[in-house]
Parts: C-alpha cells; sequence; structure tokens
C-alpha cells in the first residue's frame, strides 16, 4: 500500500487492512496460492494501469472446507497441509477480487466479506457509516476510479481553453469538493494556489 493523498484515503486503506485480516481471522479464509504465482503478480503489479489492465492469481474459493465432526479446541482456520492445486485459484482484475465476480459460484469480493463480517458485529451505526466511505473509496479505486483518472476526467470537463493553473485550481477544489473531506493537505494546496494566482 502507497501513501494516498489525502488523510481520509489513508485512513480508508488502513481501516480496510485491519479489516480485511480480521475477516481472514474470523472465518478462517485461505489465501493460500504458490510463490510463483505471487511473484508473478508483483512483476504485473509494476506496469503503467495495472489496476486497469492486468490480471491477478487468487484463488477461487476462499472459505475452509466444511468438516463434518469438528473436535471442541480445534482452531477454526486449521487444514491440513497440501498446496493447491491448479484448479484452486485463477487470474483475476483487481476490481474482481475487491468488488467480486458477478455470477453464481464467483469470487465474493472483499468489501462484501468485509461487510458480511460488520454486520455480524455489533457495530454502532455512526462508526458503521463511516466504515461505508472508506469501503466505498476502496471500491472505487478497485474499479479503475483513481486520483489520476478523476483529475484527468474533470480536466476534460473544464476545457482546455483557460490557463492550465485555472483548471488545476477549480479541479483540487472540485476533488475537495467531491471528497467532502476536510483534509488539510488539499485545503492548504488550493490556499496555496489561490495565492499563487493573485500573485
Amino acid at each position: 500500500m502507497e501513501i494516498q493523498i489525502t488523510d481520509f484515503e489513508n485512513a480508508a486503506f488502513a481501516v480496510f487492512i485491519v479489516l480485511v485480516t480480521r475477516v481472514i481471522l474470523s472465518y478462517g479464509l485461505d489465501f493460500y496460492i504458490p510463490i510463483s504465482k505471487v511473484e508473478e503478480g508483483m512483476d504485473r503489479a509494476h506496469t503503467r494501469d495495472a489496476v486497469l489492465n492486468q490480471k491477478f492469481w487468487f484463488r477461487r474459493n476462499v472459505f475452509p472446507p466444511r468438516r463434518e465432526s469438528s473436535r471442541p479446541g480445534t482452531p477454526r482456520g486449521s487444514r491440513p497441509g497440501t498446496p493447491p492445486s491448479r484448479a484452486e485459484y485463477e487470474e483475476m482484475t483487481i476490481n474482481e477480487i475487491i468488488n467480486g465476480q458477478m455470477g453464481p459460484g464467483g469470487f465474493p469480493g472483499l468489501v462484501r466479506l468485509v461487510e458480511k463480517y460488520l454486520d455480524s458485529m455489533n457495530v454502532d451505526i455512526t462508526t458503521r457509516c463511516e466504515i461505508g466511505k472508506y469501503l466505498s473509496l476502496v471500491s472505487q479505486r478497485a474499479s479503475g476510479i483513481t486520483f489520476l483518472i478523476y483529475v484527468d476526467r474533470r480536466q476534460e470537463n473544464y476545457g482546455l481553453l483557460r490557463s492550465g493553473f485555472d483548471i488545476l485550481s477549480e479541479v483540487i477544489w472540485s476533488i475537495n469538493m467531491t471528497l467532502r473531506c476536510r483534509s488539510l493537505s488539499i485545503t492548504i494546496l488550493y490556499g496555496r494556489l489561490k495565492r499563487l494566482r493573485r500573485a
């Protein structure tokens, strides 16, 4: 995970990572795939626009196999130490990994697993709404709406007839209003741009 532009974005990804670890521990999920597939995914992740154009190896079914009988005291996530077979993993886009696959039997997605976990917990409505904003941001980023793509789209909407400074200033203000977060870094940046414009 790399650092994001705003505190809100950093908080969203940090909270998402913590919740995914809670989901893994609570449900005993199995994300094991061969290390060669992990290395292949790391190579693909370093290409430009990997979130949009690349697929990564991921397990089809992360849920532990159902046991007919379990002994008391057996940890939920324990399973035999057999390596996964080729049929147990497939290539998925980041959108499919985070938001899930369409159709029956598809991977539900990490966001849905987190939501299912939160449903099972006693979380107050205020906290749940705040977490919902974070999950929404992570979901959008996985679907390909990155900060730079967002800025490019906003610039297209403003047109190219005005100076680059005017466009940048309005785009930053628009991003700040759209995200509805009171991030100090965006507000300070906008203020500095405004002062530069007057000079």
